[in-house]
């Protein structure tokens, strides 16, 4: 037959049979036959409009069945469509009936767009399709869609939220029963296949367990002997597999031994049939099952072996999600036998299977769950590279712990490195220009609300630099206008979205490779630094130390993740949000707190055991110890961990090493200063003026008050291209949506969700004081990733931020930021520079204001003498700096009679995080 005698054979046979046609004569169904088609269409479009309409339907069947690429598909939707112009329901009820439940099939295969929006398209052709084929009228054709139905709703419930997964397999069961009741094993090919899904839908549902069970294994017997008898060893395998499963199940609940017996002669049935070499999927996955058989009837090497059978098939490059599951049983079963090496090798094959099955999705929320499902996994393994007591499994354990945290941020961070190079498409040009509309739009709603307060105001003096317990002073907005505001922010985060879409890290451009153990102890710069990576596992929690010479870790017994967390969130986090305003109790509870947290952590122990030699110390937490202040934890000796050691604070290596990739500004650099003192936050406005001298900052460097807003920040930022800054003003972290952060400047917000926007990406930027509240501030997911509004400006491409944990005191806060600047005039590091800032406040006396008093006395009399205009101007300058001084510290001495300095509460919010 050739092509013309095939397109004829088409055209005459009924309708309905045009598959069986196709099927005999595969090799003619090609490019070369669908042009063929095209041409007879043309011709036949104005006067043979049914002939033309029975073509639109074959050139879908040929691109549905013969085209061998998958793009391909959408054609056959559309020429199915084009088919439905002529083929009513009304008057062509059978074919219009026929190529509904073709275009159902179409659905099920596509793999573009939303899976659950597809297979529900497809359940609705094939059920649109059932209104014309009925049971009595057209039985085959009843079947037919009937079993088609059955296999979408199986799928579907693959892919629908629990609660509604059981209604979905509930009827694709009745489906394939409506299958089964009209057909037999002489007459339909599909019979044994389905009565198998039968058995296997049975097994899922609920009801009670041990009938359910006997059901499914008596549909699995007699789909196996039929096969037995017509010599199909394929679907004899298949039935001996699900056999398999039964018998394993039906084991947890009656005769143990006798079956789990039959289930490892029904999987070593099936092991006989299948090829590994045709039929590697089904070889390695009863592989697998064979293993869980064994691992309950107590022959671990047997089962150890079999993991590693099913592993040489299911690798993490061709079926990551098989790989991950059996990698896992091999890590546990070993794992929990004391085999350390078999275990660590089972989870590295499950964590690098884990890890590109994340990088080949493109949603941030999948990323996210992928890694929050496999913690476990993460965990078990640095357990296991421990407990082998090998150094290079200690290295290696480290290197696990890093893969494990902050991926979400360390995504974020490299999308904007990569965009600082330049590297932005039209597509992401136009989404950032549609995402700053929004935002203006949103920024002039609000402003038409907020009512203007005056900072020189006493009358509502707050001395805590966060917006919580402000007087809110602010007219009643409309509910119109709630409405626009609310319909502009679900349009921002749909934005938000799109370019997170066409992130090329997210959508696998670019992947951020872990790194090694040498990659890590490249980030220490000296000998006498070390990285404090902190890693809650299952039973306790780790302190891994890196150092230039090498690895030690300490551990810390019983203090499990779930055990540690709960009571940090019990005595740390929650006492510290359910608080009033200004965090009484917590306040009165913290050094308590610290207290029994260093001896849960054994601190002393650390110290002594880990930390000799050490000058400096590069903490990375974990999990809910990421909010706690690491200075403050008290040692043995009545003195602090801050006391002892220089403290960086980072959220992981990974971030630490972005930091480090920057270009880096050598000192002197361009200071710029930002201070907005709405509700009368008097200390900001010394302090501003006291850093502006120091730095010779310019007036137009110099953002003040209503000069203080967005725009002129940005342009700071960008236009005037400072290299260090200090941001002076009230801030607040956003419990619920943390992206909703916000730094409050005058009429205007800038939110951490706008931080992260390619606008905000600073090339020059090396250092930042947020002298604010809560900048330092997070909930960390269980990913580890901690959204805080220093990460932002992390993110965005500063080298350094020193930032807060809590809501902070605004005098207090102003000295200490005036001691770090002067330290870091003087030549210290970030991290040294904060430690004398933290000692000198937290030791500040009487003694401290005489030593103020006289300098300005001395300034004020140089003042006095006669001078040129020069030196009077210089004296001027020392008169106005020293008075200043003398100002602040007699007024924060004054205020703290009650309650000195010395309480971590004043001096210990501040974190260095990055680079030093």
């Amino acid at each position: 037959m050739n092509h013309q005698q095939l397109l004829v054979a088409l055209l005459e046979c009924s309708f309905g049979g045009e598959r069986k046609l196709l099927k005999q004569n595969e090799y003619l169904a090609n490019d070369r036959f669908a042009s063929i088609l095209k041409q007879v269409a043309a011709q036949a479009r104005e006067n043979h409009r049914q002939s033309w309409a029975k073509i639109q339907y074959l050139l879908g069947l040929v691109y549905f069945y013969h085209v061998e690429d998958s793009a391909l598909l959408k054609q056959a939707i559309a020429y199915f469509n084009k088919a439905l112009t002529v083929f009513s329901e009304s008057d062509f009820p059978l074919e219009w009936a026929t190529v509904q439940n073709y275009l159902g099939n179409v659905c099920r295969r596509l793999d573009e767009g939303e899976l659950e929006t597809n297979i529900s398209k497809a359940i609705a052709f094939y059920q649109n399709a059932l209104r014309v084929r009925q049971r009595d009228l057209y039985r085959q054709e009843w079947c037919s869609t009937q079993y088609n139905l059955g296999v979408a709703y199986g799928m579907l419930a693959d892919v629908v939220v629990e609660t509604d997964r059981d209604s979905c397999l509930a009827q694709a069961k009745a489906c394939f029963e409506n299958f089964l009741d009209v057909t037999t094993p002489e007459d339909e090919p599909e019979w044994a296949e389905t009565k198998i899904a039968v058995g296997a839908l049975t097994q899922e549902l609920e009801g009670e367990i041990v009938d359910r069970l006997r059901y499914a294994l008596n549909c699995y017997q007699e789909p196996r002997k039929v096969a037995e008898a017509r010599g199909d060893r394929e679907v004899v395998a298949s039935a001996c597999d699900y056999l398999g499963h039964g018998y394993r199940e039906l084991s947890k609940h009656e005769n143990t031994q006798v079956n789990l017996e039959r289930a490892y002669y029904a999987y070593r049935h099936a092991l006989g049939i299948y090829d590994r070499a045709t039929q590697p999927y089904n070889w390695a996955a009863t592989q697998n099952d064979l293993g869980l058989v064994l691992i309950a009837a107590g022959k671990i090497e047997q089962a150890i072996a079999c993991f590693q059978q099913a592993l040489t098939v299911f690798t993490p490059t061709t079926f990551p999600l098989e790989c991950s599951r059996i990698g896992r049983n091999l890590g546990n079963l070993a794992y929990d036998n004391r085999l350390c090496l078999k275990a660590i090798a089972g989870y590295e094959r499950a964590i690098e299977a884990v890890e590109i099955s994340r990088d080949r999705t493109n949603s941030d929320e999948q990323r996210q769950a992928m890694i929050q499902k496999a913690l476990g996994v993460y965990s078990r393994m640095v357990q296991a590279c421990i407990e082998s007591g090998t150094e290079a499994h200690l290295a290696k354990a480290i290197e696990t712990v890093e893969r494990s945290r902050s991926r979400y941020l360390t995504d974020l961070i490299a999308t904007h490195d990569l965009y600082q190079q330049g590297n932005i498409s039209p597509e992401v040009r136009l989404s950032l220009a549609k995402y700053e509309r929004l935002q203006q739009q949103i920024d002039g709603l609000r402003s038409q609300y907020d009512k203007k307060i005056n900072p020189d105001d006493d009358s509502i003096r707050n001395s805590f630099k966060s917006t919580v317990g402000i007087k809110n002073d602010r007219l009643e907005i409309p509910p119109e206008a709630i409405l626009q505001l609310e319909t502009r922010e679900a349009e921002k985060k749909e934005v938000w979205q799109e370019l997170r879409e066409s992130d090329p890290v997210l959508a696998g451009q670019v992947r951020v490779e872990p790194q090694e153990f040498s990659q890590l102890q490249k980030l220490i710069d000296s000998p006498t630094t070390a990285i404090l990576s902190f890693y809650s596992a299952f039973d306790h929690t780790y302190i891994f130390v890196l150092s230039q010479s090498g690895i030690c870790y300490h551990r810390c017994p019983n203090q499990s993740l779930e055990h540690l967390n709960a009571w940090l969130q019990k005595n740390w986090f929650e006492p510290y949000q359910n608080g009033d305003s200004q965090k009484k109790s917590w306040i009165a509870n913290m050094e308590s707190t610290l207290q029994q947290l260093a001896t849960k952590l054994d601190l002393d122990g650390l110290v002594n055991s880990c930390l000799a030699e050490l000058t400096e110390l590069i903490i990375v937490p974990h999990q809910l110890l990421h909010l706690i202040p690491f200075a403050a934890l008290p040692l043995g000796d009545k003195s602090y961990l801050g006391d002892r050691f220089a403290l960086r604070v980072v959220p992981s290596c990974q971030v630490l090493a972005f930091c480090q990739e920057r270009k880096q500004n050598l000192p002197p650099f361009a200071y710029g200063t930002v201070v907005y003192s709405q509700s009368g936050l008097a200390f900001s406005k010394i302090e501003e003026k006291l850093i502006a001298q120091m730095y010779g900052v310019p007036l137009h460097r110099r953002l003040k008050e209503e000069r203080a807003n967005k725009d002129n920040y940005h342009r700071l930022l960008h236009a005037e291209k400072v290299q260090a800054i200090l941001s002076s003003h009230h801030a607040k972290f956003d419990l619920a949506n943390p992206l909703d952060s916000e730094l409050t400047l005058a009429n205007s917000k800038l939110t951490l969700l706008e931080l992260l926007t390619l606008k905000w990406r600073m090339t020059e930027l090396n250092e930042v004081f947020l002298s604010c509240c809560e900048t330092g501030l997070g909930n960390p997911a269980a990913t580890d990733d901690l959204l805080t509004l220093a990460a932002g400006f992390l993110c965005s491409g500063a080298r350094s931020v020193i930032s807060s944990l809590w809501v902070v005191d605004d005098g207090s806060t102003a000295l200490l930021s005036f001691f770090y600047h002067q330290a870091r005039l003087d030549g210290l590091s970030r991290p040294c520079a904060l430690q004398q800032a933290q000692k000198r406040l937290r030791n500040l006396s009487d003694r401290d204001l005489e030593t103020a008093d006289r300098d300005f006395q001395s300034a004020l009399l140089a003042r006095k003498k006669k001078q040129n205009a020069l030196e009077q101007e210089k004296s001027d300058r020392e008169y106005f700096f020293r008075s200043r001084i003398w100002q602040l510290i007699s007024e924060v001495l004054a205020e703290k009679r009650s309650q000195p300095l010395s309480h971590p509460f004043y001096w210990a919010a501040f974190t260095c995080q990055g680079l030093a």
